[in-house]
């Protein structure tokens, strides 16, 4: 397999691909526990694919947070991570 050939995880390595989908969904529990908003956990994961330059899950995450209420200029987009100073993501204080 070359540098630019897609790793289709799914079908390549289902066992894998299962055990990181029931982690992410403890992960997804634990955090709503706490009470984190769920679009900060997919930015999270965004970051993380980043770091580990999968394209398949920064794809999916990036989707993920859209659906979430992500905007195209926010940080997923960004090159250096960071959220431009023209587009601020309302937040509400956690409850208590």
């Amino acid at each position: 397999m070359t540098d630019l050939q897609r790793v289709n995880i799914t079908k390549q390595h289902p066992a894998a691909y299962k055990a990181l989908t029931a982690l992410s969904s403890e992960v997804q529990e634990a955090a709503a526990a706490v009470g984190l908003d769920p679009l900060l956990v997919e930015l999270l994961k965004i970051r993380a694919s980043q770091i580990n330059g999968c394209a398949f899950c920064l794809r999916m995450h990036t989707r993920d947070a859209l659906k979430k209420g992500e905007t195209p200029t926010g940080s997923p987009y960004c090159p250096d991570g960071k959220r431009p100073a023209t587009s601020p993501r309302p937040t509400a204080p956690p409850s208590a």
